[in-house]
């Protein structure tokens, strides 16, 4: 079981290390992948417009065969803007599993929203947007 508290970060920390990573500020996802486009990533992007009607780990699924995860990440869910919460900072090794217990954690679906999971060591990320598409992009 994932504790909740030992996987929260401040945001001043996740948005200096967004910026170290990818030379601009974490303000919204329309922000990010505008700014990631204009610094040269070719970002396909992919239609889950069924979204709503899956479960959690089955996006997951979809995002994870973009690229696998390795090390560790940084998550941003709709849940992190609550009071009381932020980015979540984890080793890939147990996204699955906080995937998996967020509802449970948070009381909402990992997948409730826009979501942004971010490998700082290999400068990517992958992006889940709310209107059911999602991309990988990578800085190298």
């Amino acid at each position: 079981m994932i504790e909740l508290q030992s996987i929260l970060i401040l945001w001043e920390t996740f948005r200096s290390i967004f910026k170290k990573c990818f030379r601009h500020e974490c303000v919204s996802l329309e922000d990010i992948v505008k700014n990631s486009e204009s610094e040269g990533a070719h970002i396909v992007w992919h239609d889950l417009s069924d979204w709503e009607n899956l479960e959690d780990l089955e996006i997951f699924e979809k995002l994870k065969n973009l690229n696998e995860f390795n090390g560790e990440v940084y998550v941003v869910t709709e849940a992190s803007y609550k009071d009381g919460l932020g980015p979540f900072k984890l080793n890939s090794i147990n996204l699955e599993l906080f995937v998996e217990n967020h509802l449970n954690l948070i009381g909402e679906c990992f997948f409730n929203g826009d979501v942004l999971i971010v490998d700082p060591e290999n400068l990517c990320m992958w992006v889940f947007h709310h209107e059911g598409v999602f991309a990988f992009i990578s800085r190298v």
